[in-house]
């Protein structure tokens, strides 16, 4: 059975097989990375704390399978909303594509000595250097 883009939790479609007519009902299951409102999708994308200050590009798989690149601007903070216009799922009524809400999770790191705080910084430096 051949389900439609956007078919959405609670839908049903009348099918016929070999003379005989079947109700499907879709039930949907959950993902371990997507949510969904509506044709919107719902994620949470980590990143390091580096690149969030510094600003970097992720690639990362969407909803439908495609490769995404992100860019991450510098001086990013732990939950910015980013949202990507017409990446979400199509409603098939009006063909039109929601969009992929992204909330940037930026992870800190663990710096248990001034050792390790020295060359983050300096990791952070370079790579403002690097972008220069």
């Amino acid at each position: 059975v051949k389900i439609p883009a956007g078919a959405m939790n609670g839908d049903k479609f009348k099918v016929k097989h070999q003379g005989k007519n079947y109700i499907i009902n879709i039930r949907e299951l959950s993902h371990k990375h997507f949510t969904r409102q509506g044709f919107n999708v719902i994620m949470n994308l980590s990143c390091k704390l580096e690149d969030a200050l510094t600003g970097k590009t992720i690639c990362f798989t969407g909803p439908e399978d495609e490769d995404i690149e992100l860019e991450i601007p510098a001086g990013t903070e732990n939950n910015t909303l980013i949202v990507l216009d017409n990446k979400g799922l199509l409603n098939r009524k009006s063909h039109r594509r929601g969009n992929l809400h992204i909330t940037v999770r930026v992870d800190m790191p663990e710096l248990n000595s001034t050792e390790e705080i020295e060359q983050f910084i300096a990791r952070l430096k370079n790579n403002g250097n690097e972008r220069s």
